[in-house]
């Protein structure tokens, strides 16, 4: 069994990996919930990794993320903490770099209409 840590790691990496591709893919909570049929207080939840999600749920995130599950679960290493795969932070490095733009693009839409 994993220490109590290893497994709150767990979860909140796990929820992690769900809200980075859930991003990438555009979807919103709201819609992304209504989708599995959950409450976007449960998709919350499991994104910040206060949530056990069941493993119905976690096929259908997967189904609807076009992902393996496997490729959704953490990496664990023996006495170490949940650790991120390279292609999670591969893909937070891409999401940071799209928020980046996506809000520059914004600003400089804005700054516009105030012209």
């Amino acid at each position: 069994m994993l220490p109590v840590h290893q497994i709150e790691s767990l979860y909140k990496s796990l929820g992690l990996n769900i809200r980075v591709r859930r991003m990438k893919m555009g979807f919103s909570q709201t819609h992304f919930a209504n989708l599995l049929r959950i409450s976007r207080p449960s998709m919350v939840n499991i994104e910040q990794g206060r949530q056990k999600t069941p493993l119905h749920i976690l096929y259908a995130i997967s189904n609807i993320l076009n992902v393996e599950l496997c490729d959704l679960l953490p990496k664990i290493h023996d006495d170490e903490e949940v650790k991120f795969s390279n292609s999670f932070e591969k893909n937070l490095d891409e999401l940071d770099k799209e928020l980046k733009s996506t809000i520059f693009k914004f600003a400089k839409h804005s700054q516009s209409k105030l012209k």
